[in-house]
């Protein structure tokens, strides 16, 4: 279990962070994302406006230093999405 939290940790540990410090939904928008693999239906799910979501897109990059549209890095992502509800 500690290597999963761990795995999890470093994947998406700053945008738990940032969701704490800022009571905000990257996480659930981050998901979202990963689950439709479209950014406007995923906004259009969250209910949020589409330059909203390109924002929020670019600061979870920034936040994780990764690249979104790298699938590989897409599936570590939803891994640690995943892993988190269980550790």
């Amino acid at each position: 279990m500690a290597d999963l939290r761990t795995f999890a940790d470093e994947a998406i540990g700053a945008l738990r962070a940032h969701d704490e410090i800022h009571a905000g939904d990257m996480c659930e928008t981050l998901e979202a994302f990963l689950a439709l693999g479209n950014g406007a239906e995923a906004a259009r799910r969250l209910y949020i406006h589409d330059n909203t979501m390109k924002h929020r897109m670019a600061r979870m990059s920034e936040l994780l230093g990764v690249d979104l549209r790298e699938p590989r890095t897409r599936l570590t992502l939803a891994l640690a999405l995943e892993v988190r509800k269980f550790v």
